[in-house]
């Protein structure tokens, strides 16, 4: 895990600026989800949550899904596990726009 989160910490240094925000000047659904990685793999669980609350999400949907598979081989995970993650995409997404229209706050810089 130390090799992935040193990878992502390089990646981070280099990679392009989100074009989304660049343009339009407010956050698409994905900011801060590469940050989120990180700082999950290094274990600030919170802070992840935090930078992009999908990251700590998905990584305890694949354990009950494989938790479930091993149980029950024949368990199909259910289409609610999909729109509880595209709720938490626009929530975040939602949220820190506001915050950075309304308040002039960039959360994605505070942390």
């Amino acid at each position: 895990m130390q090799a992935l989160a040193r990878l992502l910490q390089n990646y981070m240094s280099h990679a392009p600026k989100c074009l989304f925000h660049l343009v339009t000047g407010y956050y698409c659904p994905g900011c801060g989800g590469t940050r989120a990685l990180y700082l999950f793999l290094t274990g600030h669980w919170i802070k992840s949550f935090l930078f992009h609350p999908l990251v700590v999400y998905a990584f305890f949907v694949c354990l009950y899904l494989c938790i479930r598979k091993i149980l029950d081989h024949k368990y199909h995970p259910s289409a609610r596990l999909l729109w509880i993650a595209l709720g938490l995409l626009a929530v975040n997404f939602v949220i820190k726009n506001l915050a950075l229209v309304c308040f002039h706050v960039a959360l994605l810089q505070i942390f």
